[in-house]
C-alpha cells in the first residue's frame, strides 16, 4: 500500500529503534513489517540520509517515547508489536477516532491478496471501517466474523455487528467476499447452539477460521464497562456470575480473569463464537483498543494470547504500563 508521510516516517523511526537499539535482524524487522527486505533498507536508508541516524538514532518530531513505551508493553505482554498513538483528549470518542485511523492504518499494510480475514466488533472497530479505503493491489480476500448476532435488550431484536462489518470491508477490496453467521451469539440453550454449530453453513464458516491470516479484534472491558453485556441481553442474565467469576474483559466474548484464564460459566458451552484456539494460532491478531479503564482488560488478554498485536492510545499505554503482574 501507498503509506502516508506520517506513516513512512513512523517505519523509517521504528526500524531504526529495532536495528540499531534492540538488535533485531533485518529479516525479523521486515517480516514483523510485512515487508520485504530491500524495501526496509531503502527505509533505513531514507532515515540515515533524512538524519534521524547518525551515531545514535534521532527522534526529530519527539516520539521517541512512544517507541520506547511501545517497546516496554511488547516486552512486558510478550507481543510481536504495539503501536501508540497521541491522542489529544480523553474523550473515549477522541480515543476510538485515534485508534480506530491506526488500526486501519495497520491492517492495511500487512493485507496482502488471497488472505482469510476474521472480523471482531466493538465501537473502535466500527470507526476502524471508516477509515479503511479501496486498495487495487488487493483483491480475493475472504472476510469471516467471528460471533454471533446480538440480542439487544433496546429493541428486542437480534443484530450481527461483526457481518455488518466484514461487509464494509469487504466492499474496499475486488473479487473479495464477506461471510455471514446466521445464529445468535447466545442461543437459548446448550441443545439449540449444539444444532447450530452442527449445520452445514456454520461448520464450513468454523472451518475456515482455523485458517486465518489475520483477525482484528476489539478488547471489552470489565463487566461493569463492557459494551458487550450492554447490548447483548443474554449476558446481562448472568452478569453477578461473570463479576464473581473475576472477569476483567472479553474478546469475541470470551471472558477471562486478570491472569488469562478462563472461569467456568453458565453460557461457555452456548455461545457462537470464534473457538480461543483458532484465535492463538492466527499470525497476526490486531487488538485495537483505548481508554485507561481498559489497561486490565488489555493485560488479561495478552496473557490469555488472545491477540499479539496492541494497537493503543498513550493514556491507556501508561496505565498498561504502571500494572504490575
Amino acid at each position: 500500500m501507498q503509506l502516508s508521510p506520517d506513516e513512512r516516517y513512523y517505519l523509517k523511526l521504528k526500524a531504526a529503534y529495532l536495528y540499531y537499539k534492540e538488535d533485531k535482524t533485518q529479516s525479523e524487522i521486515a517480516k514483523l513489517f510485512h515487508i520485504s527486505r530491500p524495501t526496509l533498507i531503502k527505509l533505513i536508508n531514507e532515515a540515515k540520509e533524512e538524519g534521524i541516524i547518525t551515531f545514535e538514532i534521532h527522534d526529530t518530531r519527539m516520539g521517541s517515547h512512544h517507541i520506547e513505551l511501545e517497546q516496554r508493553i511488547r516486552k512486558k505482554l510478550d507481543l510481536k508489536d504495539v503501536k501508540i498513538l497521541s491522542v489529544g483528549s480523553k474523550s473515549q470518542e477522541a480515543i476510538n477516532s485515534s485508534v480506530g485511523s491506526a488500526a486501519a492504518n495497520y491492517f492495511l499494510n500487512i493485507l496482502e491478496s488471497d488472505m482469510t480475514v476474521g472480523i471482531g466488533w466493538g465501537n473502535t472497530l466500527q470507526t476502524m471501517t471508516n477509515y479503511l479505503h479501496p486498495d487495487a493491489n488487493i483483491k480475493n480476500l475472504e472476510i469471516l466474523p467471528l460471533l454471533g448476532a446480538l440480542h439487544t435488550t433496546t429493541s428486542g431484536q437480534s443484530y450481527s455487528p461483526a457481518s455488518t462489518l466484514c461487509e464494509r470491508v469487504a466492499s474496499n477490496f475486488a473479487n473479495s467476499t464477506s461471510s455471514m453467521l446466521l445464529a445468535p451469539l447466545i442461543p437459548q440453550d446448550e441443545e439449540i447452539s449444539n444444532t447450530l454449530r452442527n449445520s452445514n453453513d456454520l461448520q464450513a464458516l468454523f472451518e475456515k477460521m482455523k485458517h486465518m491470516d489475520i483477525a482484528i479484534i476489539g478488547i471489552d472491558g470489565d463487566p461493569e464497562h463492557s459494551t458487550t453485556i450492554r447490548k447483548e441481553r443474554e449476558l446481562q442474565n448472568v452478569s453477578e456470575e461473570l463479576i464473581a467469576s473475576g472477569s476483567v474483559g472479553n474478546v469475541c466474548s470470551h471472558f477471562y480473569d486478570a491472569n488469562g484464564n478462563f472461569p467456568s460459566l453458565s453460557i461457555n458451552g452456548k455461545m457462537i463464537t470464534v473457538p480461543i484456539e483458532d484465535l492463538q494460532r492466527t499470525p497476526f491478531v490486531i487488538g485495537a483498543a483505548g481508554g485507561e479503564f481498559k489497561a486490565p482488560s488489555i493485560i488479561g488478554a495478552a496473557r490469555a494470547k488472545l491477540f499479539n498485536v496492541l494497537i493503543t492510545d498513550e493514556f491507556t499505554a501508561k496505565r498498561v504500563a504502571s500494572i504490575k503482574i
